[in-house]
């Protein structure tokens, strides 16, 4: 799955649901909420796109539980449960949490405004621009700032565990391909070592090994 889908999807389960907590937050959970989601033009499509986005979050959540248990198998098959890899620090996460919450933060505010619009348009209303944002929905932006934290959050451990994963697969990798080298090395010099003393009896010098062909 690209960087691009992921991004788009965790963007619209933030929108969803700083949507929700800002309506909520700003006209209550009851005929406040119906009617500013009425007048707003959200009661024509807005429980589908809910559904939509919760399909699509529960996709990519399925997606990343099956590349989990897929890597973690791997991980046991090579042994590689024991190494220590640099990428298990929380600097690590926190470095992927960062760019990430912007991201999410970004397309998420980006989304909402727009989409506010295109809702504000279909009522006949002029467009209030990013005015959305303040208003008797000045709350809009720090939810929105903290509903892509969490999202980013979330994001950022499933990433986070993947490349735990992949890197201790690798480190595991290059024991394996070590290990033959390391094991091939005596065999050679113990190789050398008898053709030479093999040589000395018969009075003569062993030829090189590299030059040695079978009959």
């Amino acid at each position: 799955m690209s960087s691009l889908a992921v991004l788009g999807a965790l963007s619209l389960a933030a929108l969803a649901l700083s949507h929700e907590l800002i309506y909520l937050i700003a006209h209550g959970a009851g005929a406040g909420y119906t009617a500013a989601m009425r007048e707003g033009g959200h009661d024509r499509y807005w429980t589908s796109f809910v559904l939509i986005v919760l399909v699509v979050t529960g996709c990519l959540g399925v997606v990343a539980a099956a590349q989990w248990r897929r890597l973690r198998r791997l991980a046991a098959d090579v042994h590689a449960g024991t190494v220590r890899v640099n990428d298990g620090s929380l600097d690590r996460f926190l470095g992927l949490l960062g760019p990430l919450w912007i991201r999410v933060s970004a397309g998420t505010i980006a989304a909402y405004v727009i989409q506010e619009n295109i809702e504000t348009a279909s009522t006949g209303a002029p467009l209030p621009g990013v005015g959305v944002l303040g208003g008797e929905h000045a709350i809009g932006l720090p939810v929105l700032f903290a509903v892509s934290l969490v999202i980013a959050v979330v994001g950022a451990l499933v990433g986070w565990r993947r490349e735990v994963l992949l890197a201790r697969i690798r480190a595991a990798a290059r024991g394996r391909l070590r290990a033959p080298a390391a094991t091939l090395r005596p065999a050679l010099a113990a190789a050398r070592l008898g053709g030479r003393r093999e040589g000395r009896r018969n009075g003569v010098r062993a030829p090189p090994l590299g030059l040695i062909r079978p009959a």
